[in-house]
C-alpha cells in the first residue's frame, strides 16, 4: 500500500508540472490509478491481485517519464496491464444529469433574473442542437412561466426538446421553496397550479413529473411527504438537510401520516453547481461504498445565476467515457437513476423526523417579507372561503383566476433565497410590490362577497324600522383599515340604529371582543349599545374617536359570542343605556382578570409578573423575570448574516420604561408602555379582554438601527420565562405540529404557535400547565430551560444592508392552560389571532337569510378546516381538513342548505378522484375518513 501511494502521489506532482502535450493523457492515467486504487475498497477479494496490477502499471508511466520515453505509449500499455480492473470499472456508470440553478431575484432584480432565464435555455438549446445526447433537467414552474410571458417563442422551442424527451421538466412545485416558513396550504397550492400549468402548456400529467426538486432549499418538515404524496411526487432531490448522523445520501422519507417519498441526497462536494471532471468518480466510489450499487447520479452545470451545462462539460464527460479503466459516464436525466434506487427501493431506510435545520438566521432575517408572506396566505384563504360562500348564496361570480394569481405571488415569493430573507434590496422590492397586489386582490374579494352576504340577510329584524339620522353617512370611511388587505370601515348608512355583521370564516366556533367603527353619528360615545340577534344588549366600550379624510368616527369594543364555524352573528349599535356584559375585574394597581385569566403587570419593566391560569389556579410567570420583557442584542460582525445567527457580543434586557399608561375599560385593558433603546422606540400593548384567555401584546417598533461590520448584526427579542419545569416544547409546522428537545437556545422554526408544557414549579407544585404563545407574523423562537424567546427584528446587512429600518407592527398572544391543551385547540388559536373575525357594516334591510347561522360543522374537533374553495373546475367545492392528534377519524361535516350538495368525492390536492374514496353525503351531512395526521380533500358537487 506505501508503494502505491508513494507512485500515485509521485504521479500527481509530475502532472503539476507536465506540459501541454502531456498533460491530457498523464491526467487520464493519474486518474484511472485513482479510480483503481479506491474500486479495491468496494471489491476486497480482487484488491490483492489488482494492488500489483496498479503498482506495474505506475512502474511502467513513472519510468516513461524518468526516461523522457514514450508517454502515450506507456500510458497504454499501463492501461492494458490494468484490463482486469477496466473489466469491473465499466459495470460502474455515472449518470451525468445537466441543469442550470436559477436563483429568483437572489442577488438582481426581476428584470434579470428573466434575463438569466432567457439566455441559460438559450445555451441550453444551442447545446442539444449541437450534441444528440446532451439531456437537461429544469426545476420551477415559474422559470417556465417567465417564459410565457417574455419568450413564448423560446417555450415553444422547449417543448419540443421536452416532447423528444431530452429537456426533462423537474417542476412539482412553482419555485424551490421554502419548506420550514411556508404555510400548509401553499405546498398544497405549489402542487396544484404547478400540475395545471405543466399540463396546459406541455400536455404532462403529473404522473410524468414525479419529482421535487429542492437542492438548495434550507431545511425540510416533517410533514412535507404527505403534501407531496397527495399531489403524485414520489421522488425528491435534495442537498441540504440539517445536521445528523443519520442522512444516508439515500432513503425513504416518511411524514407523520405514513406518507413516504424517495430522497436521493446528493453528496458530491460541487453539489447542484457541478461540473462533470475526474474528480466526480470519487464521489461515486463513496456513494456506491455506501448504497452497494454501481450507479451514481451527478448533477452538474453552472448555477445560482444560471448558466448550466458547458461545451467543455459535454466534451469531458465523453471523453472520459472512453477511458478504459474508468465507470461509464452517460449524459442522462434523472429518471434511469431513481428507477434503479425505486428497483432497490426495500435496501433504503426510512427516516421519520423532520430533516433540519440549516441556516437559522433565516427563520427571522427580512421580516417585512416574512410577514407578507402569512399575511397573504391567511388572507387568500379567507378571500376563497368568503368568495365560496358568496357564491353559493348570493350568485357572486367565483374569481378564481383573480385568486390563483394571488396564490403565485405568494408563491413565488417563497423561493427559498426570498422568504428566508436572504436577497437583496431588489428581491425585498419585488416581493413587496407582489404583496401589495396581492392585498388588493384579497381584500376586495372579501370585501365584496362579505357586503353581498350581508345584503342578502335579514338585518331589520335585529334594528328595526330604518330610522334615519341628520346627515349623510355616504362615503365615510373610505378605505379605513384596508391597508393589509383588511375589510375597510365604510360605512354608506346613516340609520340611528347601526347594523353590523360579524362573520367567522374558520372550522371553530370564536368568541371575542370585536371592533366597530361608527360615523358621522351625534352619539355620545359612552352611551352605545350593542344589540345582538338574540335581543341580548350590552354597553359598548369606547376605544377610539377622531377625524378621517373629513368624516368623524368613534370606534368601539364589544363582545360577540358564539360566532358559528364558517357561520355570521349580526349585532346593532345605537345610542342608548344598557348593562355592561361580563366586564373585566380591576382589582388593584395593575391588575385586571376575567373568568379565564389574572393578569398583573409589573411597573418596572412593562412585563407581565403574574399570569394566573383560574381553572387550575396554576401560577406561569416569574415575579423576577417578568414575560414580555424585550432583550436589545448584537451580534458579533460575521459573514452571510442574512443565514446565520452569530455570537452576541452584547445585550441588555430594556426592564426601564420610559413610560407605562393604562387604557382600562369593562371589555378591554391595556397597558401601554414605551421604551426607547439606541435611535428605536417600542411601543407595547399588553391588552386584557373580557371573555378571552389570551393575553395579546400588540408591539409596534419604529425601528432605525443599522447593522454594519464595525457595529454587528443589531436585533431585538421578546422573551417569555414561565415558572414550569420539565417542560415539553410543541412547534408548528406545515399542517401539524412537532416536538423538540431543548436545543440550548439555538433557533428553531415554528409557524402560529409554540406551546411550553410541563410542571409548575411554583403555586400548585407538580401539577401540570403550560402556556400557549401565539403570533401573527414570527417563525424563529428559542427555548432556553422554560424560557421561549421570539426574534422580532434582525438588522443583518448581507446581502441587503438595510433590511428592517422602519415601522413593525407585531401581535403575540399568551394564553395559561392547565397543560391540557390540545394540538386541535393550540391551531384554533393560532388561526384565530391569523384570521380575525371579520365585521361588516351593513343597514337595515329584509333579506332571505336570517341574520344569524353557519354553512359548515366540522367534527369532531381534531379535524381542523385548511381550505373551503371553488374547485378548479368550476363544478362543486373544496373542503380540505387534517388531523391534528395522530388519531383515525371518522369526520362528519354539516353542511347548510347552499353548501350542500347530492356528492362528495374524495380528491387529491390536484382536485382528481382518489382510488378509494370514504366520502359521502347525505340529508346535508358530509361523512369522510380521515387517517391519522392525514390531509384529505373532498370535491362536493
Amino acid at each position: 500500500m506505501p508503494a502505491i501511494t508513494e507512485q500515485l502521489g509521485a504521479l500527481s506532482r509530475a502532472l503539476d508540472s507536465a506540459q501541454s502535450g502531456d498533460r491530457d493523457v498523464l491526467g487520464r492515467i493519474v486518474a484511472e490509478f485513482g479510480f483503481a486504487s479506491k474500486l479495491r475498497d468496494l471489491h476486497p477479494d480482487s484488491a490483492d491481485q489488482w494492488t500489483g496490477l496498479i503498482e506495474q502499471a505506475a512502474g511502467q508511466v513513472g519510468a516513461a517519464l524518468e526516461s523522457g520515453g514514450d508517454l502515450r505509449a506507456a500510458v497504454s500499455a499501463a492501461e492494458d496491464i490494468l484490463a482486469p480492473v477496466g473489466e469491473v470499472a465499466k459495470t460502474y456508470t455515472i449518470h451525468n444529469a445537466g441543469h442550470g440553478h436559477i436563483d429568483m431575484n437572489w442577488m438582481w432584480s426581476w428584470p434579470e433574473t428573466v434575463s438569466v432565464t432567457v439566455d441559460t435555455f438559450t445555451t441550453v438549446l444551442r447545446l442539444m442542437d449541437a450534441y444528440d445526447d446532451f439531456c437537461y433537467s429544469q426545476s420551477q414552474a415559474s422559470v417556465y412561466d417567465l417564459l410565457r410571458l417574455h419568450d413564448p417563442d423560446l417555450l415553444a422551442r422547449i417543448r419540443e426538446r421536452v416532447d423528444e424527451g431530452r429537456w426533462e421538466i423537474t417542476a412539482s412545485h412553482w419555485v424551490e421553496a421554502d419548506k420550514n416558513v411556508s404555510g400548509g396550504e401553499s405546498f398544497c397550492r405549489h402542487l396544484l397550479y404547478t400540475r395545471a400549468f405543466m399540463k396546459e402548456h406541455f400536455g404532462l400529467d403529473p404522473e410524468d413529473i414525479t419529482i421535487d426538486w429542492e437542492p438548495d432549499t434550507f431545511g425540510h418538515a416533517h410533514t412535507i411527504p404527505s403534501f407531496l404524496a397527495g399531489g403524485g411526487v414520489k421522488r425528491y432531490y435534495h442537498c441540504r438537510s440539517g445536521i445528523g448522523s443519520d442522512r444516508p445520501p439515500v432513503f425513504w422519507w416518511q411524514g407523520p401520516d405514513g406518507s413516504r417519498v424517495l430522497v436521493y441526497k446528493e453528496i458530491s462536494s460541487s453539489w447542484y453547481n457541478g461540473r462533470i471532471e475526474p474528480g466526480m468518480a470519487d464521489s461515486m466510489i463513496s456513494f456506491c461504498k455506501t448504497t452497494g450499487l454501481r450507479t451514481w447520479l451527478n448533477v452538474y452545470g453552472v448555477g445560482d445565476h444560471g448558466g448550466g451545462p458547458t461545451r467543455a462539460d459535454i466534451e469531458r464527460c465523453h471523453d472520459m467515457d472512453t477511458w478504459p479503466v474508468y465507470p461509464n459516464w452517460v449524459l442522462s436525466t434523472t429518471k434511469p437513476f431513481y428507477e434503479l434506487l425505486e428497483e432497490n427501493g426495500d435496501k433504503w431506510p426510512v427516516l421519520d423526523h423532520e430533516l433540519n435545520f440549516e441556516f437559522q438566521g433565516c427563520y427571522t432575517t427580512q421580516t417585512t417579507i416574512k410577514k407578507a408572506n402569512r399575511f397573504s396566505e391567511n388572507r387568500l384563504y379567507q378571500a376563497e372561503a368568503a368568495a365560496t360562500l358568496a357564491n353559493a348564496v348570493t350568485g357572486m361570480a367565483y374569481p378564481g383566476e383573480r385568486l390563483r394569481e394571488g396564490w403565485i405571488n405568494t408563491l413565488f415569493s417563497q423561493f427559498h433565497d426570498i422568504l428566508p430573507g436572504s436577497g437583496v434590496r431588489d428581491t425585498r422590492e419585488y416581493c413587496m410590490g407582489q404583496f401589495q397586489e396581492t392585498m388588493a386582490r384579497s381584500g376586495s374579494i372579501s370585501t365584496r362577497a362579505l357586503r353581498q352576504i350581508a345584503a342578502q340577510m335579514d338585518t331589520a329584524s335585529v334594528a328595526g324600522e330604518p330610522d334615519a339620522l341628520p346627515g349623510p353617512a355616504s362615503g365615510s370611511g373610505a378605505g379605513f383599515d384596508s391597508e393589509l388587505g383588511g375589510i375597510s370601515h365604510l360605512d354608506g348608512q346613516a340609520d340611528a340604529a347601526r347594523p353590523f355583521v360579524v362573520f367567522n370564516l374558520s372550522g371553530t366556533k370564536r368568541s371575542g371582543v370585536v371592533e366597530a367603527t361608527i360615523w358621522d353619528a351625534p352619539w355620545d360615545a359612552g352611551r352605545i349599545v350593542a344589540t345582538d340577534d338574540a335581543g341580548n344588549s350590552c354597553a359598548a366600550q369606547e376605544v377610539k374617536d377622531g377625524n378621517y379624510w373629513g368624516h368623524n368616527f368613534i370606534t368601539v369594543v364589544f363582545p360577540a359570542q358564539d360566532i358559528p364555524p364558517m357561520g355570521r352573528r349580526t349585532y346593532v349599535l345605537q345610542e342608548g343605556t344598557a348593562a355592561v356584559a361580563n366586564p373585566l375585574q380591576h382589582s388593584g394597581r395593575g391588575i385586571v382578570e376575567n373568568e379565564h385569566v389574572r393578569v398583573e403587570i409589573d411597573w418596572n419593566t412593562g412585563g407581565i409578573k403574574s399570569l394566573v391560569d383560574k381553572a387550575s389556579g396554576a401560577e406561569l410567570a416569574d415575579a423576577a423575570n417578568p414575560m414580555g420583557v424585550f432583550e436589545f442584542a448584537i451580534e458579533r460582525d460575521h459573514g452571510m448574516t442574512s443565514w446565520v445567527i452569530g455570537d452576541i457580543m452584547s445585550s441588555d434586557e430594556l426592564r426601564d420604561v420610559e413610560k407605562l399608561d393604562i387604557q382600562a375599560g369593562p371589555y378591554q385593558t391595556a397597558f401601554v408602555s414605551t421604551i426607547k433603546v439606541a435611535d428605536s422606540t417600542i411601543t407595547c400593548e399588553t391588552i386584557v379582554r373580557a371573555g378571552d384567555p389570551t393575553v395579546e401584546l400588540n408591539i409596534a417598533v419604529n425601528w432605525l438601527e443599522r447593522g454594519y461590520p464595525a457595529r454587528g448584526v443589531p436585533m431585538l427579542r421578546l422573551h417569555v420565562p414561565t415558572a414550569l419545569s420539565d417542560v415539553t416544547p410543541t412547534y408548528e409546522i406545515p399542517y401539524g405540529t412537532v416536538t423538540r428537545e431543548e436545543n440550548s437556545g439555538e433557533e428553531v422554526p415554528s409557524q402560529r404557535f409554540c406551546d411550553l408544557t410541563g410542571k409548575v414549579s411554583g403555586g400548585i407544585v407538580g401539577k401540570d400547565a403550560g402556556l400557549l404563545i401565539v403570533n401573527d407574523s414570527k417563525y424563529g423562537f428559542a427555548l432556553t430551560d422554560a424560557s421561549l424567546s421570539a426574534t422580532l427584528i434582525r438588522s443583518s446587512y448581507d446581502p441587503d444592508p438595510l433590511p428592517e429600518i422602519g415601522d413593525h407592527v407585531i401581535r403575540i398572544g399568551l394564553r395559561p392552560h392547565a397543560g391540557d391543551l390540545t394540538a386541535a385547540d393550540m391551531i384554533a388559536d393560532g388561526v384565530a389571532i391569523n384570521q380575525p373575525l371579520a365585521v361588516i357594516a351593513t343597514d337595515a334591510h329584509a333579506g332571505s337569510l336570517p341574520p344569524s347561522g353557519t354553512w359548515l360543522d366540522i367534527a369532531p374537533a381534531n379535524v381542523a378546516l385548511a381550505a373551503v374553495k371553488q374547485a378548479e373546475s368550476g363544478d362543486g367545492i373544496i373542503l380540505r381538513f387534517y388531523e391534528t392528534e395522530g388519531k383515525d377519524v371518522d369526520a362528519t361535516v354539516g353542511l347548510a342548505d347552499a353548501l350542500s350538495g347530492t356528492s362528495a368525492t374524495q380528491v387529491d390536492l390536484l382536485e382528481r378522484p382518489v382510488e378509494e374514496s370514504t366520502a359521502s353525503i347525505s340529508g346535508g351531512k358530509l361523512s369522510v375518513k380521515v387517517p391519522a395526521h392525514g390531509i384529505v380533500s373532498v370535491l362536493v358537487k
